[in-house]
This record gives C-alpha cells, sequence and structure tokens, in this order.
C-alpha cells in the first residue's frame, strides 16, 4: 500500500504522458501520494471481454460483425473492439479524437515510436542531448522493435531493443529501391523498419502473433499502452486512481486545487497535467480564464496508394503486421521544401472486412491476402508550417475549434512527384490519383508553447504555482516526426525537475 506522507502530487490523466510523469515519479523516488485523474472507461475490463471464441480468428470474425452492425465509417477509421472512436467537430465534421479512455490514445495508435531530429528542438528550452536519458529510460520501459538503418543513421539515435516488427517482402523490395536511389530534386530519402512499441520476443506472454488485426484492437495486447502500466501501479497500491475528469484547476491557500466535473475538489503539492493537448488546453482556459487565445497546431497527412508489380513472391504474407511496414525520412536538399515523414502500410483487411458484406469475405480473402503488398498505402505527414491549425475558443463553457491554416496544396505536390521521381525505374509506381488529405494525424502540439509569451511555460512546464504541463500542449510546434516516445520522454524529464524545486 502507499506509504502514508503529507506530500500529495496529482497525475491528470492515464496516457502517454501521464505514464512518462509516472515513470519519472518512480525515478525520483518521492515520498509521496500520487494521484491520478482519469475516466474508468475500460479501467476494470475490456470491450475485448465480450468476445469469447475459440481463437484468434474466430475472436475477430466476431468482432467485424459487430463493427458492420455499429461502426462503419468511411474512410475507415480505427475501432477499440468496434466500439467507435468519438471526435471533436470542426464545422460540423469530425476531426481529432476525444480520448474518454482509460490509457487515452495509446489504445488505438500506430505504436511508432522515433526520437525527434535535433533541428526539431528550435524553440525548446532545452537540447536534444539533454533529452536523450530519458529517451533511453522510456524505450527501456516500453520496449521498442526495431532495428539499426537508414532512419536511425539519419537521426542519430536508436533506442531499439527487441526484434524489428515482420515486413512484408513488398516493403523490403521497395526499401532496397530506396537505399539505392535516395535522391530526388527537393529530398534525401532515408528509409527503414518503423521503430515501433510492440511486444516481439518469441515467447513473450503478449508477443504479436502477426495476425494484421492492429487496426481492430490488438487482442494479445502486443501493442504497449499506457493503460496496462498505470493500472499495475494502481493495483500494486502505488498510486491512486480518482475516477473522474478533471474541469479546472484553482489556487488555494498558496496551493492548486483540482476540481473534478463530479465536484470533487482537492488539494496538492505538484499537479502534472497530462490528458493530451486538447483536455489539457481546455483545463487550462478554465483555469486561467481564457476565453480564447490558444492556437492547436496538428500535422496534416496526405494519403496515396503505391503499386507494387515486382516479382517476389513472399510465402509469410499470410503472417503480417497490420501497421507501418516501412518509414521514410525525407530529409530536404532545397530551400523551399521541409523534413517529412511518411509511412508505409500494408493493405490490410480491414478496408475491406469493415465496409463489405460478410458474406464476401469468403470469396475474396485469399485476393486480398495477395494485395496486402501489392497495394500499399502510404501517409505523408507534413511539417505544422504546412497543416492544419485552429483558434481554440471556450464557448458555453465547451472547447471549440475554428480553422486558422489549411493543408498546404504544394507541399503535397512536393512530397508525391518527389516519391514518384525516387521511384523511376523500379516495379513501384504512384497510381495517378489525387492524394486524400486526412482530417487529423492526432500529433496535437502547441496550445501554451515553451516560453515568456502571453501565457509563459517555464522550462519545467510550470503553468501556474506548482502546476506543470507534461504533455504536447507546451511544444513549440507539431513535429512531423511521430511524438509519442517525445511526450513520454520529455514528461519525464518534467516531472523529475519539477521535484527538484
Amino acid at each position: 500500500m502507499t506509504t502514508p506522507t503529507d506530500r500529495k502530487i496529482a497525475v491528470i490523466g492515464s496516457g502517454a504522458s501521464a505514464a512518462g510523469v509516472a515513470n519519472g515519479l518512480e525515478a525520483s523516488g518521492v515520498d509521496a501520494e500520487i494521484t491520478i485523474f482519469s475516466s474508468d472507461r475500460y479501467f476494470s475490463s475490456l470491450p475485448r471481454s465480450r468476445y469469447e471464441p475459440a481463437g484468434i480468428e474466430q475472436f475477430y470474425d466476431a468482432v467485424y460483425a459487430d463493427i458492420r452492425r455499429t461502426a462503419v465509417n468511411y474512410p475507415p477509421r480505427k475501432t477499440f473492439f468496434a466500439d467507435p472512436v468519438p471526435c471533436h467537430l470542426v464545422d460540423g465534421e469530425a476531426r481529432f479524437f476525444r480520448t474518454e479512455m482509460f490509457g487515452g490514445q495509446t489504445n488505438i495508435w500506430g505504436g511508432t515510436v522515433l526520437p525527434l531530429a535535433r533541428e526539431d528542438f528550435a524553440g525548446w528550452p532545452i537540447s536534444r542531448e539533454e533529452l536523450e536519458p530519458h529517451y533511453r529510460a522510456i524505450a527501456d520501459s516500453i520496449g521498442i522493435a526495431g532495428q539499426p538503418d537508414r532512419v536511425s543513421e539519419f537521426l542519430g539515435l536508436d533506442y531499439s531493443n527487441a526484434p524489428a516488427v515482420k515486413q512484408l517482402e513488398g516493403f523490403r523490395c521497395l526499401q532496397d529501391h530506396l537505399a539505392a536511389h535516395p535522391e530526388t530534386d527537393d529530398y534525401r530519402i532515408y528509409a527503414g523498419v518503423a521503430p515501433s512499441a510492440v511486444e516481439t520476443r518469441s515467447g513473450a506472454a503478449t508477443s504479436c502473433v502477426e495476425c494484421g488485426e492492429c487496426m481492430v484492437g490488438c487482442a494479445r495486447d502486443s501493442i504497449y499502452s499506457a493503460r496496462n502500466a498505470l493500472k499495475r501501479s494502481i493495483d500494486r497500491g502505488e498510486i491512486r486512481f480518482v475516477p473522474s475528469d478533471v474541469r479546472s484547476i484553482r489556487m488555494d491557500r498558496g496551493n492548486p486545487e483540482v476540481c473534478s466535473v463530479d465536484g470533487h475538489a482537492e488539494r496538492f503539492d505538484r499537479v502534472f497535467l497530462a490528458s493530451g493537448c486538447v483536455a489539457t488546453t481546455e483545463i487550462l482556459m478554465r483555469s486561467l480564464n481564457l476565453s480564447a487565445g490558444p492556437v492547436l497546431q496538428d500535422n496534416s497527412i496526405a494519403q496515396f496508394p503505391i503499386l507494387n508489380l515486382s516479382r517476389h513472391s513472399d510465402r509469410r504474407r499470410g503472417d503480417y503486421f497490420g501497421l507501418t511496414n516501412l518509414l521514410l525520412l525525407m530529409a530536404p536538399t532545397s530551400s523551399r521544401a521541409s523534413l517529412l515523414q511518411v509511412q508505409l502500410y500494408p493493405n490490410v483487411d480491414y478496408l475491406w472486412r469493415t465496409l463489405a458484406p460478410a458474406w464476401s469475405w469468403k470469396l475474396v480473402r485469399h485476393p486480398v491476402r495477395w494485395l496486402r503488398d501489392r497495394l500499399i498505402w502510404a501517409r505523408a505527414y507534413l511539417d505544422a508550417a504546412a497543416s492544419h491549425q485552429y483558434f481554440v475558443t471556450l464557448e458555453n463553457d465547451r472547447i471549440a475549434f475554428a480553422e486558422k491554416n489549411s493543408p498546404d496544396k504544394a507541399a503535397i505536390s512536393r512530397c508525391v512527384s518527389s516519391l514518384r521521381q525516387a521511384l523511376r525505374g523500379s516495379a513501384f509506381f504512384l497510381l495517378p490519383f489525387a492524394p486524400v488529405v486526412a482530417h487529423t494525424s492526432a500529433h496535437l502540439a502547441g496550445t501554451f508553447p515553451y516560453g515568456a509569451g502571453s501565457t509563459p511555460v517555464a522550462r519545467d512546464g510550470e503553468v501556474m504555482p506548482g502546476v506543470h504541463i507534461a504533455d504536447s500542449s507546451c511544444f513549440p510546434t507539431s513535429p512531423v516526426i511521430s511524438p509519442t516516445l517525445t511526450i513520454m520522454a520529455n514528461a519525464r524529464r518534467t516531472a523529475l525537475e519539477a521535484l527538484r524545486k
């Protein structure tokens, strides 16, 4: 059980940044009562508990049956075992996810974990070198499946500590071609297996079985979730859990008081805001009496297909990883371009099985299986300047968004043209379709950035006395590289530095 103490620390949220804070608090050896405030949705049991088939295939047959009844959408979005993930609306359209589950977006994320490039730390109060020990500690905590390759060569860092995820043969062929032909007019392309927070060690209880059903929800918990890490600490009595969302924070006799939506109010010595960029922004705007001001940044995504006509034959095409099989970092070589990240996905069964009648699956399963690495889906992440940005307001005490900036079509065109140029002479072809721009990448950041702006945010994230931002809200910009590893590492650093005061 938790040792009685006079010091009290609150962590608001239960996703990646909350897990990073918890890691930092544990490393600090602090003698304090630690409390997590979060929704308890799926805390005790997951929606997968309603499926009790004999094996993996039957399990997912039942999940897809539920998806077709209740959760069909186009273009298909991930579900959490057939439970739709709610989204915030902008002008009536669903945009970015609302985090309403214990574990936050780590329940539905893609698992890609990369350190930021050194240049991404412009505007930060710290350097990448200062964050590196925290990167390493988080990598050791969550496990990273990967290997040294051209991507880690470009970044100058490699935190992989488990075998890389299975890569279908078509992706290996594409990687080999890009390694031999990396130069285009605007970019140099670095290709490698995406480092992923996935259990790949043989013999592990949650080791990935390569069923490819990642878009539905992982039945084996192979993909890292903050839910599991935090729940273990709660079950051991190391962390106290208050199953309530937080509305605001107010100062009471020099200490922050956390006020929940259900009326619960409690004073703490330190409070770490770790509920994700949107929820943290809403809490802070109420707490600071702001009706407007923050600007939300989100990396836009351009999606397009690549056709693979190579003659390879992958005998293991029946076993595959259903998320990123190949990752490209496109480093600019001209002044008109900026760093891009491109994630390449297989043509997953999910696309057919959520949209087509159930009876058709037996007829097409073998052709769809063949297409897994023949029709490759590219998702190009644009930098924040070329992406969606939103003015944030509180309207009737609820957060609202108005579009400030839309995706840069010229940046999308340069990306597609450069990839087409790099693929010349290969068996891979970009189909002549205009890229589809996704509404969000869920890489949200920048509403309360570090610095001495209208709302000063200190190096340790302090934004109110004793209140520290520990998620991507304090990032100066939304990085094009997948941010989760940096969110967790920076949350760990924030917790350690705040406790030294």
